[in-house]
């Protein structure tokens, strides 16, 4: 058991951690840089300051301000399919809420399928048709397959499973239907 003078000590050092917290947290944090420019913000307001201009025009005149041109095609596109901005039979756009909202990242897709793209029209002088594909001498039996039948039978199923598969079926239909 610590002497009175170290529980002392302790409790002062912890009390002393307590107010720093309490410091911290009350005082505003401080901007290290100065916002130069919101770009999506200044397209907003310029849409709802001028109501029914086309996109190119918008560009155009975000241009002049001194926005990139890429930046804000980009803008008005996103805006219009996340449905703060709306695009008459016309081309204008116009604003569809009242104030500017921050817009909402998208999740990037896996691009893990490679689409070809196929070409049509006179065939390629190279390609020799069916007589180019090599015979397959042996077929890749590693693979297992599925094969879903309509027309079962409780029998015929217990019949293809194993001793392991059969025992984890047992038990999880003794949970479902208590037991």
């Amino acid at each position: 058991m610590p002497d009175i003078k170290t529980a002392l000590l302790n409790a002062w050092a912890q009390d002393e951690e307590q107010i720093i917290k309490e410091k911290v947290m009350t005082q505003p944090l401080a901007h290290r840089f100065k916002p130069t420019n919101n770009a999506s913000r200044e397209t907003f307001t310029f849409i709802k300051n001028n109501p029914n201009l086309k996109a190119s025009e918008i560009v155009a005149h975000m241009t002049k301000r001194g926005f990139k041109e890429n930046s804000t095609t980009s803008l008005c596109t996103q805006m219009v399919r996340q449905g703060m901005v709306s695009k008459d039979t016309r081309g204008g756009l116009r604003v569809m809420q009242a104030e500017y909202a921050p817009l909402k990242a998208y999740k990037k897709k896996d691009k893990q399928v490679k689409v070809e793209k196929v070409k049509f029209g006179k065939p390629e002088e190279k390609s020799a048709g069916l007589a180019a594909l090599a015979p397959q001498d042996k077929v890749d039996t590693s693979r297992s397959t599925i094969v879903l039948t309509r027309n079962w039978t409780a029998q015929g199923v217990v019949d293809k499973l194993s001793v392991m598969q059969a025992r984890e079926l047992y038990d999880l239909l003794k949970r479902i239907f208590g037991g």
